[in-house]
């Protein structure tokens, strides 16, 4: 068996190790956020700013949580098979908890808990 012929199992693995569902949201959700990095110029931007603007975009956007927890886990997935991974996981679960909450409209004395000043 040839190198080339062992790397297409291995790829043939990898798109066999998701549902075609799946394969198909991951496909979707991947073009949607390279669309928004282009549209927004974000190219050279680190990929966790990348992806917590494309969080706060789908929130002002009114997408549901479902469907923002959903797309940065085909993102994620996606970038983390191309050795680009997520380093602050912590930011980015607060943020997809804060679109839950949100969309509960669940406000703090109708101010947001966390202040812009805990992005920086």
């Amino acid at each position: 068996m040839g190198s080339r012929s062992v790397k297409k199992h291995m790829e043939q693995l990898l798109i066999l190790s998701t549902a075609p569902g799946t394969r198909k949201v991951c496909k979707t959700a991947v073009s949607v956020f390279e669309f928004f990095i282009h549209k927004f110029n974000l190219m050279r931007a680190p990929f966790d700013s990348q992806l917590t603007l494309f969080v706060t975009l789908m929130s002002i956007a009114d997408k549901s949580p479902r469907t923002v927890s959903t797309y940065v886990s085909g993102i994620k997935s996606h970038y983390k098979l191309k050795g680009v991974q997520v380093q602050n996981e912590f930011l980015l679960h607060r943020m997809l908890q804060g679109v839950r909450r949100l969309n509960k409209g669940e406000l703090l004395g109708g101010h947001l808990f966390w202040s812009s000043n805990c992005l920086e």
